[in-house]
């Protein structure tokens, strides 16, 4: 009898448990031992408005765009004129205004390409030998998605903006107008530059030397990246639904990049020299929920999510699809370099070369090369903060990479995160890449490219009853399936 009844009382205890695990309910007041310091944090738009004539040609364009071009742009025109500066295009503008955009871009203005695939761009700029920011060696992967939008101009400025990850879930549509936010603002910069066919300074500085900044013409590449958790467990009760977090976000990087030229009569400085300045911006915000709890019956999940616990910045050469091995001349090595326990580093240099040097002019489309004797010199040596990070920076084989690493993590719930785990993460790099000359190949117009790979993580924490259940899982912010990374053509020097 009593082993009949001994499974009876085990059943009686067991089912009211399973039903209060089951039995999920929506958030409410958080208990003595939780309290909800931090909100759900929502990115604002800048609201950054662009007042250059714009011409809007593109006969497709998504709602969510078009409604951030009509709204920003304040000068906005269905009809090109001469003074336009930005023309947006889809794919079949290229060629039913083909000589309006060629036109258009050889005054100066900006092209905008909306949602178009880059071999339809590539067979376009090919027609009208316009300069592409992409080597002809480049595979689909290198070129990339369909980007959401294409930007370039004749003075060599180009701008990539990722396509939507999960084709405009509404986080994504949600986030757009802070995404829009780079674009406008690199149509601010970089859309009305002054177009003269002069270099900006021949004239020597007070001390004998030409500052390379000033007088020779660069090359800009920007690329907005599209980030996104999607639908990642945050924390999970037994028997009931798990919670679970979407936030999107992106990251914009900015390369600007110097191209320089000592001819052989310079002796053992022969060769091509890439001076290449970094940004790159992680809007940690965009995927910072913050703290919350939730009850599921009788058991109450707390949770945190999301902040970046690490960024890795890797970035090298190729040519023809293979990886060439650069050196670093002295004075030139990348920074920042590797840190310990420091709370700043130093993001630039000084540097110098003498001799006969060639670069290149900011000539629009007529091109052209500017020409000095002397010694031309590099100084953009800054010291920049950065508490609760430490670098460590590798240089192999030519090959550069950076991982910033995020202290002072939280180990238990009541832990403050790191401010720049949470907010816009900024850092800075600066590296000069020298392709030591080959007599052989300096009549040649060989070209080199650069590949650039970015990946942040991210930490999520949940605990239930006490902080002995506290525990961490972590989570990339770019799915490899997706490009986390890019590759663009070096603009070479004149080589004599």
């Amino acid at each position: 009898m009593r082993c009949l009844f001994a499974p009876f009382l085990l059943f009686m205890v067991i089912l009211p448990l399973a039903v209060s695990c089951t039995n999920d309910k929506e958030d409410v007041p958080d208990d003595s031992d939780f309290e909800e310091v931090d909100k759900d944090s929502t990115m604002e738009s800048s609201g950054e408005e662009c007042v250059l004539p714009a011409v809007n040609m593109a006969s497709s364009m998504p709602d969510f765009l078009k409604q951030q071009v009509e709204t920003r742009f304040t000068s906005l025109s269905a009809t090109i004129s001469h003074s336009a500066k930005v023309v947006f295009a889809s794919a079949a503008e290229l060629y039913a205004q083909d000589r309006t955009l060629v036109a258009a871009y050889e005054n100066g203005a900006t092209i905008v390409v909306i949602d178009t695939d880059e071999d339809i761009i590539e067979q376009w700029l090919s027609v009208h030998d316009i300069e592409k920011s992409w080597t002809d060696n480049a595979g689909t992967a290198d070129k990339g998605h369909n980007h959401l939008i294409y930007a370039f101009n004749n003075r060599h400025r180009y701008y990539y903006f990722d396509e939507l990850h999960d084709n405009g879930c509404k986080e994504e549509l949600a986030f757009f107008p802070v995404r829009f936010d780079s674009f406008v603002n690199w149509i601010n910069k970089y859309a009305d530059e002054d177009l003269k066919n002069a270099p900006k300074n021949m004239t020597r500085a007070s001390n004998g030397e030409y500052d390379i900044e000033s007088t020779f013409g660069n090359q800009v590449i920007t690329h907005n990246f599209a980030m996104e958790l999607s639908d990642k467990t945050i924390a999970h009760v037994i028997f009931s639904k798990p919670d679970k977090l979407t936030k999107t976000s992106s990251i914009d990087v900015t390369l600007t990049v110097y191209p320089l030229y000592s001819p052989q009569s310079n002796g053992s400085s022969h060769g091509d020299y890439y001076i290449i300045k970094g940004y790159v911006n992680v809007h940690n915000a965009g995927m910072y929920k913050g703290k919350w709890s939730k009850y599921h019956g009788g058991v109450k999940s707390h949770m945190c999510a999301f902040y970046m616990n690490k960024l890795d910045v890797e970035t090298y050469v190729r040519q023809n699809n293979g990886e060439v091995e650069p050196k670093f001349p002295v004075g030139g090595t990348p920074v920042p370099q590797t840190t310990a326990l420091a709370t700043s580093y130093t993001s630039g240099f000084s540097w110098s070369i003498s001799g006969n040097i060639l670069g290149k002019l900011e000539t629009g489309t007529q091109g052209g090369n500017a020409g000095v004797s002397g010694t031309c010199s590099w100084n953009n040596s800054e010291t920049r903060s950065l508490p609760d990070v430490t670098i460590k920076r590798d240089t192999e084989h030519g090959k550069i990479k950076w991982t910033f690493n995020f202290n002072n993590l939280p180990d238990d719930y009541d832990d403050k995160i790191p401010d720049l785990a949470i907010s816009d993460f900024e850092t800075n790099f600066t590296w000069i890449w020298w392709m030591q000359g080959d007599p052989k190949q300096d009549k040649e117009n060989y070209e080199y490219e650069c590949v650039f790979k970015l990946q942040p993580k991210y930490t999520s924490w949940h605990w239930y009853s006490s902080s002995a259940d506290f525990s961490t899982d972590e989570f990339w912010g770019i799915p490899y399936w997706k490009d986390n990374w890019f590759t663009f053509k070096l603009r070479h020097p004149e080589r004599k």
